[in-house]
């Protein structure tokens, strides 16, 4: 006989206070759904009429519930009757659904492979800076080494071996071990400096993570004979989806989605008088009242116990964590404080980089060992460059608490099964969904959440819609195993796959994908990149989108400091609130040392191009090899100057659009990502598909280069080490204010022999002018009381000082001393003409304030009659109740503004210096 068993889970989540002034512990009940039948009866929703219909009986025939503390019962109403709806329950499922007979899942016996992040952090750390110490101003030379000590500089071993012989040894050694795990905290340091623990093993465990599964269980001539193992195709046709996924796992998989579950009654939120609440109250448990005998008949109830922190003075009504667990949770949040607990902030790709120096340790440990190198192959050579990835949360000994996890969840069912789930108790672990996660920045000095979404939901094929709809998402666990190696074939090994780091933020929404296109499916190399879409094949139709709440991301910019904070996330979706959550629970716990987001990619070298092409009768030369022939007819003539030349252009190399933005190019006055189209326009252009067409050395024959891509932030120059004809001594070379290569010895510094040269991008006399200038002030007048429109733009707007006894002249500058105007004679028509034709502005200045209290504001730059009377105005300062904002303030005249141009717009608080500060309004 069919059965249908609900396991009723009460979650406390707080205290609200409704329209009267009634005072209501809040809580969550959560229904989970284990349907059985036997195979002879059949294996679709038909058989089981409680759920076939489960919202509507929610809604129509369920009274309230009881809710026992200890020995104590009390009756509670659902808190929104009117939030159900059956149509949304009928529409996904029917008699036809397919359910799988409920089987629990028990992964005791599983392997899970992981690897010890922080150790193989801190082994990085340690080389790069043995490495760093000992060859500071040169690449490291790696040949010579102590074989005897197996020493490469400070590297405390020679290589790390691996091949497929160590991975399988490595992976059946572990799998002997599964099931004789103790969980014990890990006795490691996990904010120790230095190297730690056994880095050779540590680096191998590395790589058997990301050694490919299903080559564990093959030979090595059957991996050369596949080289590539993709997983087998997704179904293509509705007919393949059907029994792809049952009844059971649809109804997990809306776990992700508490405010539709809270439609459908999978979640049922209740309330109970606070009177009612006994004050010793530390458990609860949640019974349903129905209506119907047939349903209380045909339902087999099981009701588990929660552990309960209840405290009416102070509103709090939350899930008790366990005493000593790890990860320890305190007041709804994860204590994730660095060096005192098993947590870690990490920016650095770890996978990448241990990867990368595995490899190059092995390579170059073979190529000597095999004497393979050659007399003339370069012996300094670099260590692999490491990349920048955001910040990652990671948990030491993650493997180990799954192993607790899987244990635990195990003898649970037990009970369930046994029919005494009064005997499980469930902590606030136990109910753990997700995480919320909250990044706080020196840029706004605010909390921010990266799990703020904006969704829709929609059943296609119905008018059933629902969008809009506000709430928090929340980062899970994941865990990966192999892929089946042929379509119906088992995969080689039944391993789990988990990392250590629990989540990682690289500047987007953790719950909303980035906006942009996608590669198109796995395999399939001529798919263009498209707009993904949800195609709903499976029988259940529904279809989610997300994207991020409005404003509501902080900035990843590198120099910028960050703190993080997470927030748990129960089975209902609560958790504690942005607002309402402890700033002590965060990493890095002082307030005034925020962790530093920092670049690790180092600088390309500048990008070399033709002018000409290089042609048969130019034998010797490359892209990078200039070559000069002087053709002499006499040795007399060798050290003759001539007067041929051979020219390339040195250009900044190029980046990415992301990596551009890390470094806040585009970003306007206020901080934020601008979003005018102009903006947009530049990375367009500037950030295409490579032309796979094009296969010879591209030609720029023009006297000045146009980049055709983004250039990286950092390349202010190009350096050149020993030019012909520099001095010898003399070690560095810089254009001077006139333009001209000045050499001077560096004060306080060691210097390599030879000189250096270095040659802005930007030369200081031939600024780089922006299209649509309308006035420009470059204030090279030097004294007088007239500052000249130099931007060759229609009539010169010039500006008259008024009391020119009031400033002080300098080169290229003007420094006011006291107070006075600087304006035009008459009105700015040529400005106001082009602002109005184009509907944009923008005002770019270099200043440096004389203090930073300023109040009005203090107009810097502005197109006004009066001061109640402006179009734009840019300037330093505004008074709030009193109180200086120490920042800037931008007012604009639009329809949405007052003739006044309020409200203004500010950037963040604290923002003027008294240094010179490059200012732009757009």
């Amino acid at each position: 006989m069919a059965t249908e068993t609900i396991i009723w889970t009460g979650i406390p989540y707080g205290v609200i206070t409704l329209k009267d002034g009634q005072r209501m512990a809040r809580i969550s009940v959560v229904a989970s759904h284990r349907l059985e039948a036997p195979d002879t009866e059949g294996d679709t929703l038909s058989l089981y009429p409680i759920a076939l219909n489960w919202t509507q009986h929610i809604r129509d025939n369920l009274q309230g519930f009881v809710v026992r503390a200890g020995t104590h019962e009390v009756k509670a109403e659902l808190q929104d009757r009117h939030v159900l709806d059956p149509n949304w329950w009928a529409a996904m499922f029917n008699e036809k659904t397919f359910v799988r007979p409920y089987a629990f899942e028990d992964h005791t016996d599983k392997l899970i492979i992981s690897y010890p992040t922080q150790n193989i952090v801190n082994t990085l750390k340690g080389i790069y800076q043995a490495v760093g110490f000992d060859s500071p101003d040169d690449l490291p030379d790696f040949r010579g080494r102590d074989s005897s000590t197996g020493q490469i500089l400070n590297i405390p071993f020679n290589d790390v071996p691996w091949n497929k012989d160590i991975a399988q040894g490595m992976r059946a050694q572990l799998k002997a071990g599964v099931g004789d795990n103790v969980w014990l905290p890990p006795s490691i340091d996990v904010g120790a400096a230095g190297i730690t623990g056994d880095p050779v093993n540590d680096l191998q465990k590395l790589m058997l993570f990301h050694y490919p599964a299903n080559q564990l269980g093959t030979t090595l001539e059957e991996d050369k004979a596949n080289v590539t193992q993709l997983a087998p195709p997704l179904p293509k046709t509705e007919e393949d989806f059907e029994r792809y996924m049952d009844y059971h796992e649809v109804i997990s998989s809306l776990g992700d989605y508490p405010e539709l579950m809270r439609r459908l009654g999978l979640i049922v939120d209740i309330l109970v008088p606070v009177d009612d609440v006994p004050v010793n109250t530390h458990e609860i448990r949640v019974a349903p009242l129905w209506d119907s005998p047939e349903i209380e008949n045909r339902l087999i109830g099981e009701f588990p116990r929660t552990a309960v922190i209840w405290k009416e003075a102070s509103d709090t009504f939350l899930a008790q964590p366990r005493e000593a667990s790890i990860p320890q949770i305190e007041d709804g949040q994860l204590v994730i404080n660095p060096n005192q607990t098993y947590f870690d902030l990490v920016q650095v790709d770890v996978d990448g980089a241990g990867i990368k120096l595995v490899n190059f340790l092995n390579n170059m440990a073979s190529a000597e060992a095999a004497d393979m190198l050659a007399v003339d192959s370069p012996g300094k050579q670099g260590l692999p460059t490491m990349r920048s990835a955001g910040f990652s949360l990671n948990l030491t000994a993650r493997d180990l608490i799954m192993y607790e996890f899987f244990n635990k969840t195990a003898d649970d069912n037990q009970l369930v099964e046994k029919g005494v789930s009064e005997d499980l108790l469930f902590y606030a672990e136990d109910l753990l969904r997700g995480y919320r996660v909250d990044m706080w920045d020196t840029l706004s000095g605010q909390w921010h959440s990266l799990c703020q979404r904006v969704g829709n939901y929609n059943i296609e094929g119905t008018d059933l819609s629902w969008e809009g709809v506000p709430d928090e998402g929340f980062a899970q666990m994941g865990m990966s195993q192999a892929a089946e190696t042929e379509e119906g074939q088992p995969p080689a090994t039944d391993d789990f796959y988990l990392h250590e780091s629990m989540f990682r933020w690289e500047g987007w929404s953790l719950v909303a994908p980035r906006p942009g296109k996608t590669i198109g499916e796995q395999g399939d190399t001529n798919s263009p990149m498209a707009d993904p879409q949800p195609q709903p094949m499976m029988p259940f139709k529904l279809i989610t989108t997300f994207k991020a709440a409005s404003r509501s991301l902080p900035r990843l910019r590198f120099g910028t400091g960050y703190r993080m904070r997470v927030r748990v996330a129960d089975l209902a979706g609560n958790s504690v609130s942005l607002n309402d959550a402890s700033d002590s629970l965060v990493a890095p716990a002082a307030p005034d040392e925020p962790e530093v987001y920092y670049r690790f990619e180092p600088l390309s070298p500048p990008s070399i191009f033709l002018r000409e092409e290089i042609t048969f009768d130019d034998a010797g030369e490359s892209v990078a090899h200039m070559v000069i022939r002087s053709f002499n007819s006499s040795p007399d003539l060798d050290n003759a100057p001539v007067s041929d030349t051979n020219e390339r252009h040195i250009a900044a190399p190029p980046t990415s659009q992301l990596m551009a933005e890390t470094h806040g190019v585009f970003d306007d006055m206020a901080g934020r990502l601008k979003n005018d189209p102009s903006t947009y326009n530049i990375i367009a252009s500037r950030d295409l598909a490579v032309d796979t067409s094009q296969t010879k050395t591209p030609i720029i024959p023009e006297a000045q280069m146009e980049l055709p891509y983004l250039p990286d932030a950092l390349a202010m120059g190009a350096a050149f080490r020993n030019l012909p004809g520099t001095p010898d001594d003399e070690v560095w070379g810089k254009v001077d204010g006139t333009g001209q290569l000045a050499y001077d010895p560096v004060p306080g510094v060691l210097p390599r022999p030879g000189t250096m040269t270095h040659i802005p991008f930007l030369p200081a006399d031939t600024p780089q002018l922006p299209d649509g200038l309308l006035a420009l002030y470059t204030f090279e007048e030097g004294s007088g009381n007239v500052v000249h429109d130099v931007s060759g733009v229609g009539d010169p707007l010039d500006l008259t000082i008024a009391d020119p006894g009031n400033v002080t002249w300098g080169t290229d500058n003007l420094t006011i001393d006291t107070a006075t105007i600087i304006a035009s004679a008459g009105a700015a028509n040529k400005l106001n003409s082009g602002i109005q034709a184009t509907n944009e502005i923008t005002i770019e200045m270099w200043i440096q304030p004389s203090n930073d209290l300023q109040s009005g504001p203090a107009r810097i730059a502005t197109i006004s009659q009066n001061p109640s009377l402006r179009n734009v105005t840019v300037g330093q300062g505004m008074a709030v109740q009193g109180d200086p904002l120490r920042g800037y303030v931008a007012r604009l005249r639009t329809t949405e503004t007052t003739q006044n141009g309020l409200p203004p717009l500010n950037t963040p608080d604290n923002l003027v210096t008294t240094t010179l500060t490059h200012l732009v309004f757009t």
